[in-house]
């Protein structure tokens, strides 16, 4: 059986640990169901940022387009069964956006009608199904300068994958040891002000990624810590 894992920067990094909430299981039944709100996906990037403007299906080779929708439906309403209508992290109305997959999961993020933000991850048979939230809106306030806001992470067969925000500039370029890192975006929040963006790396990577971000006629370079640390054993971003 496949083991999947849950990383939360936002919550190891800038947020305290009562300020998320998480929830699994294994080989847990699955159920019916759904809404047309959690297929909502958002495949590129605005601004014309060619990076971003690649198909987020380029990420997940092995799942054919067919294989896929069917892996999200199944995915979105079980994710629904365990968020429903009227709880603590149920999505906003906007619903559901879908990040990535792999062959048997999908992972999800959301705001939630208190304008919180939480990320899921659900496989198709429910076997396995996770939710982080952060504890309140302003825990992820949109910032009064330019910065980065790391919103974390969730991992699962095919990689580990990383969200985060762009608040009052505007993002360039990601990478690793030099190297660019294929990113897209989700979604925007904070009432339209922040893009959102996801990148994947490999499991266990550690370190920290280099992102390129432009204010006004100048340029600059800020970093995502990964939540893991460098380590012989695996891949680090430097």
């Amino acid at each position: 059986m496949r083991r999947y894992f849950t990383l939360s920067l936002a919550c190891a990094a800038a947020l305290s640990a009562a300020a998320c909430s998480g929830t699994g299981q294994d080989d847990a039944a699955g159920g019916r169901g759904g809404t047309p709100s959690a297929s909502r996906t958002h495949a590129s990037a605005a601004g014309g940022d060619r990076n971003a403007s690649a198909d987020r299906r380029s990420a997940t080779p092995r799942t054919s387009q067919s294989a896929h929708d069917k892996l999200l439906a199944a995915a979105s309403a079980h994710m629904l069964e365990q968020n429903p209508p009227g709880t603590h992290n149920t999505p906003g109305p906007r619903g559901m956006f879908a990040v990535n997959a792999d062959d048997v999961s999908e992972l999800f993020i959301w705001e939630t009608p208190d304008n919180r933000f939480c990320s899921g991850s659900d496989t198709a048979d429910g076997g396995w199904s996770t939710t982080t939230c952060t504890a309140h809106a302003s825990d992820t306030a949109y910032a009064p300068k330019p910065g980065l806001m790391n919103l974390g992470g969730l991992g699962g067969a095919s990689g580990a994958n990383y969200f985060f925000g762009v608040d009052r500039e505007t993002l360039r370029g990601v990478t690793c040891n030099g190297r660019p890192v294929p990113y897209h975006q989700v979604i925007s929040m904070a009432g339209g002000r922040r893009p959102v963006y996801a990148f994947v790396l490999p499991a266990e990577t550690g370190g920290s990624v280099t992102v390129t971000v432009a204010r006004g006629r100048t340029t600059a370079k800020e970093h995502i810590e990964l939540l893991f640390g460098p380590s012989s054993k695996h891949p680090a971003c430097a």
